[in-house]
């Protein structure tokens, strides 16, 4: 249409991690998902990482050591129009989905997730917001558990099903 500016809605996922095999289709869809349906305009990068890389980029850019889950950066965000970059760490996803007895691919989700919170203005320093976003973030994941069935390759996923 003539005079309307055009939504931008852009996603790119890219795998860096060798320590489990990951459809960045599939997370492409699911953030495409989400935000769409958040009605929200986005130029969303999402790189995943192992947990070297993440080591190296926690003490570099946050002065942080060790592996962390997900740094997201911020490059002027509004509320309703989203532009960042999410390094998430595969590794870690699977550690932590161990922890809570989940799956490594909806620690994958949650992460992603928890990312975009981050550039829609949620924070998760003091106590307060942190069980604000924490609230938002299961919301979210409830809503959108089954997204992230895919994200695990299909090759993997057939040799876990048939498995016992």
């Amino acid at each position: 249409m003539k005079g309307k500016a055009e939504r931008i809605r852009l996603i790119t996922v890219t795998n860096r991690q060798r320590f489990r095999p990951i459809q960045c289709d599939a997370v492409a869809q699911a953030g495409e998902v989400i935000l769409g349906q958040l009605g929200l305009e986005f130029q969303l990068g999402v790189e995943l990482v192992g947990a070297r890389a993440m080591t190296r980029a926690n003490l570099q850019f946050l002065g942080h050591p060790g592996s962390t889950d997900i740094i997201t950066f911020d490059y002027g965000s509004t509320p309703d129009r989203l532009h960042g970059d999410l390094l998430i760490s595969v590794p870690d996803a699977w550690s932590q989905a161990a922890e809570f007895k989940t799956s490594g691919e909806a620690e994958l989700l949650r992460y992603l997730i928890h990312g975009i919170l981050h550039l829609q203005g949620f924070d998760d320093q003091a106590p307060p917001e942190r069980r604000r976003m924490k609230l938002r973030e299961n919301q979210l994941m409830r809503r959108y558990a089954d997204l992230s069935v895919p994200f695990v390759s299909k090759v993997r996923r057939r040799s876990v099903l048939t498995r016992d």
